[in-house]
């Protein structure tokens, strides 16, 4: 069995210890076939010989834009192999910021779908960069050819080692902090974060591993067991996709997991293969807590607390009781390897606030920062638990909005709330849950919990507005776009219900 405590010459250095021991040892099922670890490094040594055709050197950066998917996975690994350092953009971030930050990052080419590649033609500024595309061909565009079936057979090398301080990734993201830049993973950070997730979030080679995060797929990969890949994030196809492989360890978002949880429910679809479920990236509320339990009895559950800049930060077995007198959205103790700074920034009736800083060997912090600033207010309870409670660049009148939301979303008809302060009124709008059948109304008392909630904390007065649909991310389809709905406010703000 692989060690996952000692340290690695190359990120993918694992990935290759069981091709060369299991090599045919099946690595990934994808939409249209199968892979083995012997395929996969065939793939990989076919990429690697396409881009030395392209004049690709160790420390060049390539700029991708492509889903997740098989073609993302097969050239994330080719490139991170030899040194070639792939850029990824978080979903979240702006358009209007991505012109910055590419010509920021310095790509040296742009590898993308072919559908994407057409629009480059309306931006004068990409017409500096190389495209290729993968998928069908694209005018304006070289073709990348990802297959096991290549023509050109290579040899299977060993992999090269990187120093620590070689840049293996770059992310261009919206920031923990809300300030748009570009992320720099280097080797050591990198090797960290991955042997530091083996360690505290373990994976059998026996397991079939459907990943919707493209961390949850590299994790199986080095862990030797099976990645179910699928491009179709349907309802319909993640069941099949579970039921039709057996599939035992999902890492699904929160937005697609509320999702499958309401379809399960209401079909009374039992997925019994399942034994491990991951998901994290924003808030969880006690009833989703809840229903995970319910739904799944048999599977351990788990919220997972990270972030581009430091994962793992800390997790959370569902199936352990905390205090729930406690306000706030729980992710678990804080590993061991990380170093928890904490600020207090306010008092709500006893329960301390802090806003949170991390020092460890897995945080990829800015230059000249001795720690990395996440933005993310918390407290903590008698066991050391840790409770989040937003953003500090949220803070209305010394609360933070969550800590009122998470009261909130304890009310039975709630699915998620937030808390906004427009011309200095307090406005809740809130999104109930939408059922077919015997859907729960907002009730009167409900209405005055509300109000009560509000005044508790010295607030005053709050007008509550129902909405269908509350805007979310891109990326986990579940936190609320703060901003966006205060750039909008009217759109939700007309069906007042006190």
């Amino acid at each position: 069995m692989t060690d996952f405590v000692n340290k690695t010459h190359n990120i993918i250095e694992r990935g290759y210890a069981h091709f060369k021991s299991h090599k045919s040892r099946l690595a990934f099922i994808t939409e249209e076939e199968t892979y083995t670890y012997e395929e996969v490094f065939q793939v990989l040594e076919n990429l690697n010989y396409q881009f030395s055709k392209m004049n690709l050197l160790k420390g060049d950066s390539v700029l991708i834009l492509i889903p997740i998917g098989k073609e993302l996975v097969f050239i994330l690994l080719a490139l991170m192999k030899i040194g070639i350092i792939p850029i990824l953009i978080d979903p979240r971030l702006k358009k209007s910021l991505w012109k910055e930050l590419i010509i920021k990052s310095k790509p040296k080419m742009i590898i993308s779908h072919s559908q994407l590649i057409k629009w480059h033609w309306f931006f004068l500024w990409s017409w500096r960069f190389q495209f290729y595309s993968v998928g069908n061909k694209a005018f304006g565009a070289k073709q990348l050819t990802i297959t096991k079936d290549f023509k050109i057979k290579t040899p299977l090398t060993t992999l090269p080692s990187m120093l620590g301080e070689d840049i293996l990734i770059k992310t261009l993201t919206s920031g923990t902090t809300g300030s748009p830049k570009v992320i720099h993973r280097n080797f050591s950070i990198l090797e960290s974060q991955q042997r530091l997730t083996c360690k505290y979030l373990p994976e059998l080679k026996h397991d079939i591993h459907l990943s919707l995060y493209g961390i949850g797929i590299l994790q199986s990969f080095i862990h030797g067991s099976t990645t179910v890949i699928i491009n179709n994030y349907h309802i319909d196809n993640i069941i099949q996709k579970i039921t039709q492989h057996k599939v035992t360890r999902l890492s699904i978002p929160p937005g697609i997991l509320c999702d499958l949880m309401f379809y399960c429910e209401e079909k009374k679809i039992r997925l019994s293969s399942l034994k491990c479920i991951l998901t994290g990236g924003a808030p969880i509320p006690l009833w989703f807590r809840k229903k995970m339990k319910s739904l799944f009895p048999m599977s351990s559950c788990y919220i997972i607390y990270g972030s581009t800049e430091c994962e793992p930060i800390s997790k959370w077995d569902i199936s352990n009781e905390l205090d729930e007198n406690i306000i706030g959205y729980p992710v678990g103790k804080v590993i061991d390897e990380i170093t928890l700074i904490k600020e207090k920034v306010s008092e709500i009736k006893g329960q301390n606030i802090f806003k949170i800083s991390l020092k460890g060997e897995n945080c990829a912090t800015e230059i000249n920062c001795n720690e990395l600033n996440i933005g993310d207010l918390a407290s903590f309870d008698s066991d050391g638990n840790l409770w989040l409670l937003g953003r500090s660049s949220e803070i209305i009148d010394d609360i933070p909005p969550a800590y009122i939301e998470e009261q909130i979303e304890r009310i039975d008809c709630i699915k998620r709330s937030i808390f906004l302060k427009n011309k200095g009124e307090n406005l809740l709008i809130i999104e109930c849950f939408n059922f077919t059948e015997n859907t729960i109304q907002l009730r009167s008392e409900d209405i005055k919990n509300i109000e009560e909630i509000f005044k508790d904390v010295g607030l005053g007065n709050v007008s509550i507005y129902k909405t269908n649909k509350l805007p979310v991310d891109p990326r986990h389809l579940w936190k609320i776009q703060r901003k966006e709905i205060s750039s909008f406010i009217n759109q939700y703000c007309h069906d007042k219900v006190n």
